[in-house]
């Protein structure tokens, strides 16, 4: 079940421009039940390669540095849908609801058999009944507050040091220069709540739409959900000594994709259009804390067996802006308590971060929807302090609340400051380094996933190798030590019973010593494994190696040695 609902709106021509991405907009007031369908077309025209070529796509350079950064090509899925065909079906007396240039489709709103009659049309390749709908169209007056200074973080202390986000704040990681989108079903005060003053003071919001009412206003005072303005809250609020988000200085976009009063399937389109909308700009994290499941009508719903990754639009779309660059993080979903249970769309998604809740002592919630998805993916991902989490709600008041949409903007926050530390990281390495880097990795279950993730120790992954995916821990500890598949086979080692080197363990630290071969390799090993240090644990010199073992797990290992002369391999255990 979403949690808002929101359906579709008035005609629309929207003209992408760069960066804002405004749109020119007929609207008007209507009140109306009509059949909504999506219209799939069978390719995007004529002269595609060339298109492709002359980069004619809507996309800012921003967007076009992300893909360049992670390596990700421009394809068919980034040019619009063929403006020609979009006419061809208008004409048939058939309104424009919304396009996708990722599903190279449109939704639109007429007469059931004017509808079905498109398929008469040879561009048109198949189409898809999304329900009836309601519209209801409701003017922007944001004001810049003041700004603050000091690092205090108040009410948000433990949400914060939960996953050691203080940490990466203290190295200088606090979102600058990352863009995070965030759809929601209304961001009621932010405008002019404290809590958001510097981003306001210092433009780090760079545009908003309305996608239900078809405008770039979100703050009309008819919207009145601050449901938005409480998630963003967790990530953007700086309000030292009394609550300071995950990111704070973060650029964000905000869109309302959702409407409180109904919940029904045609509210996946508007989530997919904001998408491709923050793709065009140019963002590196889309978060939203929404879900789809349960719809007002029976036939609508989805079952649990739709929450396999593949069969929702939305957990699609979610994926394919995973393809683009994008880090795309959701809530697992408050389904806990209730007959459902399960994680819903778009969580399922398989390149989607899904963050279920855990209350301050790291105990799940009760609420906290829970996997595995029915393909049976590890879900949800990770969890994060979503029972009682401080929230800039109105009149400035800090208050708490409760629910995954609160958990995981945090773990969205922490991605930012992820991406800041390792721009040209892929998003999938920086999923995976949150992953691997929860406290319950080597043991995930339905309800924690892969457990709290550990900020300083996602970061370390992320700089060690260019495949984070690759490495598995081997420790528990805050610092980083990982082991990754070596060449060396258990069958080919012949441990040495009395080394040529001068082997010791005193204390924390292992050293081997050499007299007259200089030392051109050492590494440690578990079985298969080797156990990668960081910097800060080594010293090394001509003849002299030095680690820092304090950090290994109880168990059997070997130090391989290699000289100018000899090499061998000495056991040891650490017990």
């Amino acid at each position: 079940m979403a949690i808002y609902s929101k359906l579709p709106l008035s005609p629309r021509v929207r003209n992408y421009l760069m960066l804002g991405v405004y749109f020119l907009i007929e609207s008007s007031a209507i009140s109306r039940a009509q059949d909504s369908y999506w219209v799939f077309f069978s390719d995007k025209g004529h002269n595609i390669e060339e298109r492709l070529r002359n980069k004619q796509v809507c996309l800012s350079p921003q967007a076009l540095d992300r893909r360049s950064n992670q390596g990700v090509s421009i394809d068919v899925s980034d040019l619009p849908v063929y403006e020609p065909y979009i006419e061809q079906v208008c004409n048939q007396g058939i309104s424009l609801q919304a396009k996708s240039r990722w599903f190279n489709g449109i939704v639109v709103e007429g007469e059931k058999e004017k509808i079905e009659a498109l398929q008469a049309l040879h561009f048109v390749k198949s189409l898809y009944p999304m329900g009836f709908y309601t519209v209801e169209a409701t003017s922007l007056n944001p004001k810049t507050p003041i700004d603050s200074s000091v690092w205090e973080y108040g009410a948000a202390q433990e949400q914060v040091y939960m996953l050691g986000l203080e940490k990466l704040h203290e190295l200088g990681f606090t979102g600058k220069g990352v863009r995070i989108a965030i759809f929601d079903g209304g961001f009621k005060d932010a405008n002019t709540l404290k809590a958001f003053s510097h981003s306001w003071k210092d433009k780090k919001v760079l545009a908003t739409y309305d996608f239900v009412r078809d405008r770039t206003d979100i703050f009309d005072p008819t919207v009145t959900s601050m449901h938005g303005t409480h998630v963003w809250s967790t990530i953007a609020a700086f309000l030292p000594s009394y609550m300071i988000g995950a990111a704070v200085d973060a650029e964000f976009i905000l869109g309302i994709t959702e409407v409180p009063s109904k919940e029904v399937r045609a509210e996946e389109y508007h989530w997919i259009e904001a998408m491709e909308w923050a793709d065009s700009i140019g963002v590196d994290i889309i978060h939203s804390s929404l879900s789809y499941s349960l719809f007002d009508t029976e036939e609508d719903s989805y079952e649990f067996k739709d929450m396999d990754g593949n069969s929702t639009f939305v957990t699609r779309a979610a994926d394919r802006a995973a393809s683009k660059g994008i880090i795309v993080t959701t809530g697992a979903g408050n389904e806990g308590n209730d007959p459902w249970q399960r994680i819903t769309a778009p969580c399922d998604g398989d390149s989607v971060l899904c963050i279920g809740a855990v209350n301050s002592f790291e105990q799940i919630a009760a609420f906290s929807s829970m996997g595995p998805s029915a393909d049976g993916q590890v879900k949800p991902d990770v969890v994060a302090m979503g029972q009682e989490t401080a929230i800039a709600s109105r009149g400035n008041v800090i208050r708490l609340g409760s629910g995954t949409s609160y958990s995981s903007p945090i773990v969205a926050g922490l991605a930012a400051c992820l991406r800041q530390g390792n721009p040209k990281k892929h998003a999938m390495d920086i999923i995976q380094a949150i992953q691997m880097s929860g406290d319950r990795y080597h043991k995930p279950d339905s309800l924690y996933g892969y457990g709290v993730p550990n900020a300083l120790r996602a970061d370390s992954l992320l700089r060690i190798k260019d495949e984070p995916g690759k490495i598995s821990i081997v420790d528990d500890s805050t610092q980083v030590v990982a082991a990754y598949d070596s060449d060396t086979t258990s069958s080919a080692i012949t441990l040495t019973d009395s080394p040529q080197s001068i082997f010791r363990i005193i204390a924390k630290n292992l050293s081997v010593k050499t007299v007259e071969n200089k030392i051109l390799e050492t590494r440690i090993m578990q079985g298969d494994n080797q156990v990668f240090f960081p910097p800060s644990s080594l010293q090394k010199s001509l003849y002299r190696v030095v680690y820092d073992i304090s950090m290994l797990l109880s168990g059997d290992y070997y130090v391989y040695v290699k000289t100018e002369k000899f090499e061998e391999y000495i056991p040891f255990s650490r017990r």
